[in-house]
């Protein structure tokens, strides 16, 4: 018995099985689950899961392809790779905004079994790509979570970032552009910036 791919969608193949003797065929078979988006044909789970954990990880696009290649694995396309791990961000980010709310409504909930009103004691800090410099300035991007110290969980309630990278060779404020720091601005500056930017997001959602 021989077994066959005949389609193969990144990390999701499709097969059929062959009989060595009497070469009879069997329908082709599937080796992964899909589940159904809101728009276009359904998506395999492994690429998506791929995509998943790229987003947890420091690995890249050319590092997962390498692992996979050194594993005997043919890796999907790079592009398509690319443009699967871009909208699981934007999966990702829309959770855990979701999850942020949630955090500050449960900080909110104890506040007020506390009899403590709205006071919330919170902590942040900014941390960039690249270690800022006097007189040169590395870093591209910024990142600034904001957690509470109210209760002994620690929950992050807001989280905002700063880019000055773009996806194209010249940015032109196309759509769904990731690049939403200036260039001139200095990113050094960013962290008074984030922290405007997670104390409105606070308010925004706890009203």
């Amino acid at each position: 018995m021989n077994f066959y791919i005949t389609k193969r969608q990144g990390l999701c193949i499709t097969g059929r099985a062959v009989c060595s003797y009497c070469h009879l065929k069997s329908t082709e078979v599937k080796l992964h689950t899909t589940f159904k988006k809101k728009r276009g044909p359904e998506t395999g789970t492994l690429n998506d899961g791929l995509a998943l954990a790229l987003t947890k990880s420091k690995l890249g696009v050319a590092d997962a392809k390498l692992v996979m290649s050194c594993l005997n694995i043919n890796p999907p396309d790079g592009r398509g790779l690319q443009r699967k791990l871009n909208q699981m961000c934007d999966r990702v980010e829309a959770i855990n905004e979701a999850s942020m709310v949630e955090n500050q409504q449960y900080v909110r909930r104890v506040n007020t079994l506390r009899g403590e009103g709205d006071a919330v004691d919170l902590e942040t800090d900014t941390s960039y790509n690249n270690r800022p410099q006097a007189g040169f300035e590395a870093a591209t991007q910024s990142f600034s979570p904001m957690m509470e110290a109210s209760t002994p969980r620690k929950l992050v309630v807001s989280l905002q970032t700063a880019n000055k990278l773009c996806c194209k060779r010249k940015c032109e404020n196309h759509t769904n552009c990731k690049k939403y720091y200036y260039t001139e601005d200095s990113i050094s500056s960013s962290e008074a910036k984030l922290l405007r930017k997670n104390l409105d997001f606070i308010q925004t959602k706890i009203s």
